[in-house]
């Protein structure tokens, strides 16, 4: 996790490259870990109805080179993304200033990007809802927010092809052991990445005759690894927790809808619309 200013900055700089504004030091996202072996008592909550799966939801942060930063697996699939990061640590750390260094910078001028399932905050901005009007201003900046936000599910198809116990189920009973097994292969990642690793690309057997239940069908791309990676992606929005209609929770949602628009129109300013659109300069952002 980028700690200092100069680690934050080179961060910034690196994302930069994806989606031309600065501040972005990491993509969120959540992703489905099937396991085989379900108790009883457990197969209720460990369900995903959306994705006809038991397991693990687990989140996590990777940066630009697709490097995990972050990981937790300590919620089931049944939770959606939102809400299983926002009862992670991190989410705490951020909410008391992780990205300002200990208020030593500004508020929203470091943030993580993710999608709606996240809630907006000056550390974390998602993109606008529905399908905005091409060329308009919020439209450049859900462009440029998803091709940085590829980071993540990149990272996650790279996983899930090195490692596919992660895609076809974790066959053990003992959740705690499961985890484990989920860290295990998060930890190889990133030593694949820092040893600069060529990824392998072979085939794997699929785990069973149906191929229409997203673990069944083998993985034989890093493209088609990082699609099934976003198919596994609970992008439902959830419940509000209670901690979200605090007056500081509110307020600080109130500076990322702030961010996000400044950043919107200095895209369309600077001529970074979606490529063959035309910059429409009059419809305001939502």
């Amino acid at each position: 996790w980028p700690s200092t200013e100069a680690e934050l900055e080179a961060e910034s700089a690196r994302f930069a490259r994806w989606c031309k504004f600065p501040g972005v030091v990491g993509a969120v996202d959540g992703l489905i870990v099937p396991v085989k072996l379900v108790s009883e008592e457990l197969r209720m909550v460990m369900y995903n109805p959306r994705k006809d799966a038991y397991g693990f939801n687990m989140q996590a942060v990777a940066d630009s080179a697709g490097v995990f930063t972050f990981v937790s697996v300590s919620h089931y699939a049944s939770v959606h993304d939102g809400r299983a990061f926002k009862e992670c640590t991190l989410w705490h750390e951020l909410e008391n200033g992780l990205l300002t260094l200990n208020g030593n910078r500004a508020k929203g001028e470091y943030f993580l990007l993710g999608d709606n399932a996240y809630s907006l905050r000056s550390f974390c901005l998602h993109p606008w809802k529905g399908k905005p009007t091409s060329g308009t201003r919020a439209d450049s900046f859900n462009f440029h927010l998803s091709a940085a936000r590829c980071a993540v599910e990149r990272a996650f198809g790279q996983l899930v092809l090195a490692f596919p116990i992660l895609k076809h189920g974790i066959d053990m009973r003992d959740t705690s052991i499961a985890v484990e097994v989920v860290h295990c292969c998060v930890l190889l990642h990133n030593l694949r990445k820092h040893w600069n690793e060529v990824l392998a690309v072979f085939p794997f057997p699929g785990t069973g005759n149906n191929t229409n239940t997203p673990t069944a069908a083998a993985l034989t791309s890093e493209e088609g690894a990082r699609q099934y990676a976003a198919s596994m992606a609970d992008d439902q929005i959830g419940e509000r927790l209670a901690a979200d209609r605090s007056t500081e929770s509110v307020n600080d949602a109130v500076v990322g809808k702030e961010i996000r628009q400044r950043i919107a129109y200095w895209l369309n300013d600077n001529g970074h619309c979606r490529p063959g659109a035309t910059i429409d300069f009059r419809t305001p952002c939502p």
